[in-house]
């Protein structure tokens, strides 16, 4: 089969053949019907990842997919072929106590990240553990499932789980691209004040179209104007560096979460603020497959709207993956599809 795989890490993708995927036991193999296209992707092809551990190459990125099952390995129970679904993107070990509480992500024994040292989603098929897929119905197109799987699914965690957003709150939401544009849909959706924060005029527009209450084109918290208050901030870009603003700023008993995250970027914190202020920063990461059900939920009922920048064949990924670095694409989350154009 056909993939677009990292052949050497700081170079552009490979359109490459590669040995089709067999299942083993418990497995089961999908035709990949699209996969979107994530930061950590990028970042995995720059060789970030590899600082940190060993991968063997040619491997295939992609980790944001939908697809349908076209065979099933021994010991499989509850999937057939034909059946369509998303991908869970752990590949945990199901035993350890946080698996057991539903929260695979935070494994003690994470086995795979699925795209990264595992074959991922830029390819024709794919090969998963049976568990990792998630049932999708034929409500849904295949371009707005596959941004459930990640942009959807980690916003509902960030502002559902971790920062507990309420009516009364008043939200700082830092960066308006794939997934603070979801971010934002769910501090409104559960009540929350928005105010959202970019560099770029044409997504806080995007923004504003979506309901945004304020929006700011700045590249610092102390650049807000004197008058915006804020009780909680979520940084999905990584940017976030202005600490002793966002200090100084936010409302006692307020909370801090970060979801993006940069290399090299520092967590700065002034212990006696915090104290005073009785203020917490959390980290959140990914999502649940929970998640993913109650996102797939929120979505069918037309309460969280997908966000989806472009389009494109899967060969042409590094072209798509140059626009986004170059920050061409407005908010949403760019989505390849195998043989779109052939």
């Amino acid at each position: 089969m056909k993939a677009m795989a990292v052949t050497q890490f700081g170079k552009p993708l490979e359109w490459i053949d590669i040995e089709d995927p067999k299942p083993a036991e418990g497995e089961i193999v999908l035709s990949v019907a699209a996969c979107a296209v994530c930061a950590s992707d990028i970042k995995f092809m720059d060789g970030y990842y590899a600082k940190h551990r060993r991968f063997e190459l040619p491997s295939v990125p992609g980790h944001e997919i939908v697809g349908t099952v076209t065979e099933v390995g021994d010991g499989v129970r509850g999937w057939q072929i034909g059946d369509r679904g998303v991908v869970y993107v752990y590949i945990a070990c199901g035993i350890c106590t946080h698996c057991r509480s539903g929260n695979d992500r935070l494994c003690r024994d994470l086995r795979h990240h699925i795209g990264q040292g595992v074959n991922g989603g830029f390819a024709e098929k794919i090969k998963i553990p049976a568990r990792n897929l998630v049932g999708l119905s034929d409500k849904l197109s295949d371009e707005a499932a596959v941004v459930i799987t990640d942009a959807v699914t980690t916003s509902q965690h960030a502002v559902v789980d971790q920062a507990q957003v309420k009516p009364g709150d008043r939200v700082i939401i830092i960066g308006a691209g794939g997934i603070g544009i979801h971010i934002l849909q769910y501090v409104l959706l559960c009540g929350g004040y928005a105010i959202l924060v970019d560099i770029d005029e044409s997504k806080l527009a995007q923004g504003k179209g979506l309901g945004a209450n304020e929006t700011y084109c700045i590249e610092q918290i102390r650049d807000l104007p004197a008058t915006v208050g804020f009780n909680k901030v979520i940084d999905s870009s990584g940017s976030l560096n202005d600490w002793q603003s966002i200090y100084r700023k936010i409302d006692a008993g307020g909370a801090i979460v970060l979801v993006g995250y940069k290399d090299g970027q520092a967590l700065k914190i002034p212990v006696h603020e915090m104290i005073l202020k009785e203020l917490t920063v959390k980290a959140s990461r990914g999502g649940s497959v929970a998640n993913i059900y109650r996102a797939i939920e929120m979505v069918e009922s037309s309460l969280i709207k997908p966000i989806i920048s472009t389009v494109a064949d899967l060969r042409d990924a590094n072209e798509v993956i140059d626009k986004m670095r170059n920050n061409e694409f407005r908010s949403g989350r760019a989505v390849l599809v195998p043989n779109l154009n052939r």
